[in-house]
């Protein structure tokens, strides 16, 4: 009797304790999801594999105002209070385009190819980040 009762009550905490983790792991689930969202809705830059030939087994990547979207990880901005991660910097050169990014204790620096062929759809991307972020961005070379 005793041991068909620890039995039910050492599978009563097994299938709590996987039903707590599976929750857990769905709430991050949905928080990638969300972000990936957000930044497939507010583009400010859409680059496609065509213009990136370094990186051949990536999509698309995307510079969104809530972040970088690099086809496998979301680098995101602009959210968590004042402590959180902002777009710092932004510069456009002819062939490329370099954002920095980060919060008081660290910084991170990505460069990316974006086939934009004219100086008029320079500064479409220019102003669409003072619009959307507040960063104003640095032609460079046009």
């Amino acid at each position: 009797m005793w041991y068909a009762v620890g039995f039910k009550t050492e599978v009563t905490f097994g299938c709590g304790a996987t039903a707590i983790i599976s929750l857990i792991l769905l709430s991050k689930q949905s928080r990638l999801f969300h972000q990936a969202k957000l930044s497939w809705e507010n583009p400010i830059l859409f680059v496609s594999c065509d213009t990136a030939p370094i990186r051949q087994e990536q999509e698309a990547t995307i510079v969104s105002t809530f972040g970088l979207w690099d086809g496998e990880r979301i680098h995101e901005w602009g959210r968590r209070g004042r402590r959180g991660v902002r777009l710092i910097s932004t510069e456009i050169h002819k062939g490329k385009i370099n954002l920095s990014f980060g919060n008081e204790g660290e910084t991170t620096w990505a460069e990316l190819m974006h086939g934009i062929t004219n100086k008029e759809e320079a500064l479409d991307v220019k102003e669409k980040f003072w619009r959307e972020t507040g960063v104003k961005a640095t032609i460079v070379g046009w």
